[in-house]
């Protein structure tokens, strides 16, 4: 009976591929003799309807020559409701085609696995009610380790009744590709949120998984849709081994055993679409994972029940590149909420990430759920570049809602921010702010402004117009921490809640031309119990230049100026680069600067052309507070009683005036002159320097408190004369007409000489 049939799929497997031949727009489902029990593809019309196979079980075993699907095509299999899985192998040499679809009864599983590769066409569909698995793997491993493989097929295979549990890859595993329209998505003008409502589905199962895995893999505008269900995406290289493992309902996949990954790439507005009552889950696994032109993958979820999860794992780079053709859609990973429900995390583990040109992250909330977390794990680097547009990462409670937004949380080595770029975790509604952690080993760079519209590159949490909940906090822990050229690193309160906390730890900290650290807001409440914006900076050296900013600034009828707390070694101000917690209109804030030396930063009762240091109100009796502590410096240890015999001491200085250039002269002295080896140390050289005088001192601040015994210094100004008091103290000055009686040298004695 077994010869019979397998004579008679012989027949018609030779019969039906001399229909091909005659006429190739049928479909190419060819069986082959390898089951005991064959397949029988019989066409009726346009549909193929696929019976006969072996079945053990629940499982029901199909193998196939070739099974290709032209337009319009239909492929059914006709399983009994009591079948599990529908395992599918092509033995031949031939790629797969399918641009018809594909159904199957009940709630059957269905594999389809060709070594060769397969290609979806913009035409395929899926009408099945379990799981659907794409593969290009060379064999099905069961739990008895029987496999079902299409590379080696047996005459007489044995076949198993078990669960599989994972796809054996052989040493050069074929492509998958989905073609198709894009996916059409519209977003709100006012909130971005997608319209999806002519978006193509393309793939879809309903509550299942639907996983495509093999080599490299390729969305051309193609779209895959898992309604509350899952979406798998692996791309391995050769000889290696994926896991599946059973999970209610459907499969998830399990990478463990694979050493090597290969490239996913999505293009031309394809999507993957994991969106429902519960947000679905969606898994990409790779080498380099890329996605532009739109392209977007979206874990969101519509209704009460929580969202599921979007992870990205890529052993080389994920990045995302630019927007839809019309510039309407951006390219990008969304972890979404727009109902009452929990919205789904979002995590990429990488080690280099790249976002530019309009692209985009978001783990956000657009209703009265709480957004999910977003977390970049980069070992090497994370870069955002806006260039023309903004591009972000971002997790934001959006306009209208009332859920809490996420935390977002960044470990790397280097952060990018360039040229428009936003890392943020802000409000637009009455929900909090999430809060943003950034730990980069080695850097964080923050610098330029997008082309267009003109947006400063920022990295912080926001409060935005409109907004009544508070802004959340921002942490930095880095090594060097670099803003310029207009770029913000901050939390702003732009609405009614609270601007948030700031705390930086870095072993150097650079503000150049324009560079702001602020936590400036805009209607803060005068409530002595409310939390007032603070910046927290903890450096080696802190260096400010070319109009840069470090404050808590507030505007507001009861906008209360923050609070600034540093602790540094060094401070260096120049070019007006301001340090300030200033009230427009009401109380000014606290600063508080524990340093070893300040220079070029002055405190003053009110902003200067100079670099400040200031805690303005309203009015005078509003002003805040400025508190510096910096070592006290006692120079009498350095003095000793000099001997009464005296000696003209002008034969100890070489007394030289010679010409440089035409007519300049130099006053010269050489030598350390009693200043200590460190500037930590104390004074304590045989020729000690007592006193030096500069062109102006520091006017002192009424809302200043001092806690050294050393004056802050104003702008260094290099001394030009000396002299020896009576008491016979050394004197440098830079002011020869401040001289106090007594013999002195200075550069105007000099005369050029020929």
């Amino acid at each position: 009976m077994k010869k019979y049939r397998s004579l008679v799929s012989t027949a018609l497997g030779s019969a039906w591929a001399c229909l091909l031949s005659a006429n190739p727009t049928a479909a190419q489902i060819v069986p082959d003799a390898t089951l005991p029990v064959n397949s029988i593809a019989t066409p009726q019309g346009s549909t193929i309807s696929i019976e006969g196979g072996t079945t053990k079980g629940g499982n029901l075993f199909h193998s196939f020559w070739e099974f290709s699907l032209p337009t319009g095509t239909e492929a059914y299999f006709h399983n009994t409701v009591d079948i599990q899985n529908i395992f599918t192998r092509v033995t031949g040499s031939s790629v797969s085609h399918i641009d018809g679809s594909i159904k199957a009864n009940g709630v059957a599983n269905l594999f389809l696995i060709n070594p060769n590769g397969i290609i979806f066409g913009p035409n395929a569909r899926l009408n099945v009610g379990g799981s659907f698995v794409a593969s290009t793997a060379s064999s099905i491993r069961f739990t008895d380790g029987i496999e079902f493989s299409a590379s080696n097929p047996n005459t007489s295979p044995l076949l198993t009744i078990n669960v599989p549990i994972g796809l054996q890859f052989g040493s050069n595993p074929g492509q998958i590709t989905v073609n198709g329209p894009g996916h059409n998505l519209r977003t709100d003008p006012k909130t971005e949120a997608f319209i999806r409502d002519n978006r193509p589905v393309g793939l879809q199962v309903l509550d299942r998984t639907l996983a495509l895995v093999g080599g490299e893999i390729t969305l051309a505008g193609g779209n895959l849709t898992a309604n509350t269900g899952r979406i798998e995406l692996g791309s391995v290289a050769g000889d290696s081994s994926v896991t599946l493992i059973p999970i209610d309902p459907g499969f998830k996949l399990s990478y463990e055993n694979v050493q090597n990954f290969q490239d996913i790439r999505l293009i031309g507005a394809a999507s993957l679409d994991a969106v429902g009552s519960r947000g679905g889950d969606i898994r990409v696994r790779g080498r380099r994972v890329t996605l532009s032109d739109g392209s977007v993958i979206a874990a969101n979820t519509l209704g009460s029940r929580s969202g599921g999860n979007l992870v990205v794992n890529a052993s080389e780079t994920v990045e995302l590149i630019g927007t839809s053709a019309d510039g309407k859609i951006r390219t990008g990973l969304f972890a979404d909420t727009y109902s009452t429900g929990q919205g789904g995390n979002l995590t990429i583990n990488t080690r280099t990430l790249l976002v530019r040109s309009g692209a985009a992250i978001s783990a956000s909330t657009y209703g009265a759920g709480k957004a999910g977390n977003l977390t970049v794990n980069a070992s090497d680097l994370v870069q955002l570049i806006g260039g023309l547009d903004i591009a972000y990462l971002l997790a934001r409670a959006n306009p209208g809602s009332t859920g809490d937004a996420a935390d977002l949380t960044i470990n790397t080595a280097t952060l990018l921010v360039q040229d428009g770029g936003q890392v943020g975790a802000g409000t637009f509604g009455s929900g909090r702010g999430g809060n943003l952690t950034v730990n980069a080993s080695e850097q964080v760079q923050v610098s330029g402004i997008s082309a267009r519209p003109g947006f400063p590159s920022a990295i912080g949490p926001r409060a935005a117009p409109g907004s009544t909940g508070d802004a959340g906090n921002l942490t930095i822990n880095t090594g060097t921490l670099i803003v310029r050229d207009r770029a913000r690193v901050g939390a702003r309160g732009l609405g009614e809640g609270n601007a948030g906390i700031v705390t930086i730890n870095a072993r150097s900290i650079l503000l150049d031309n324009q560079g702001f650290i602020s936590t400036d807001s805009q209607s803060l409440k005068a409530d002595p119990n409310r939390e007032q914006a603070t910046i927290v900076l903890r450096s080696g050296n802190l260096i400010l230049r070319q109009n840069s900013r470090l404050s808590t600034n507030a505007e507001g009828k009861n906008a209360i100026g923050g609070n600034i707390n540093i602790n540094t070694d060094v401070i260096v101000a120049s070019g007006d680069s301001d340090i300030s917690a200033n009230s427009k209109n009401f109380r000014g804030g606290q600063v508080r600067i524990n340093s070893q030396g300040i220079f070029g930063s002055v405190p003053q009762m009110a902003p200067t052309s100079g670099s400040d240091i200031t805690a303005t109100g309203g009015t005078p009796e509003l002003s805040g507070v400025v508190e510096i502590d910096t070592p006290a410096v006692n120079p009498n240890p350095g003095l000793h009683l000099v001997s009464l015999r005296l000696f003209d001491d002008s034969s100890l200085v070489v007394f030289s005036c010679y010409r440089r250039g035409s007519d300049r002269t130099q006053f010269l002295v050489t030598g350390r002159g009693g200043l200590p080896p460190t500037p930590y140390d104390e004074l304590s050289s045989r020729y000690d320097l007592v006193s030096v005088r500069s062109r102006s001192a520091a006017t002192p601040v009424q809302s200043v408190r001092k806690n050294s015994t050393s004056e802050l210094s104003p702008e260094l100004v290099e001394a030009s004369a000396w002299t020896i008091a009576s008491d016979g103290k050394v004197i440098l000055t830079a002011n020869p007409s401040n001289l106090m009686s007594g013999n002195s040298i200075s550069a105007s004695t000099c005369q050029a000489t020929e």
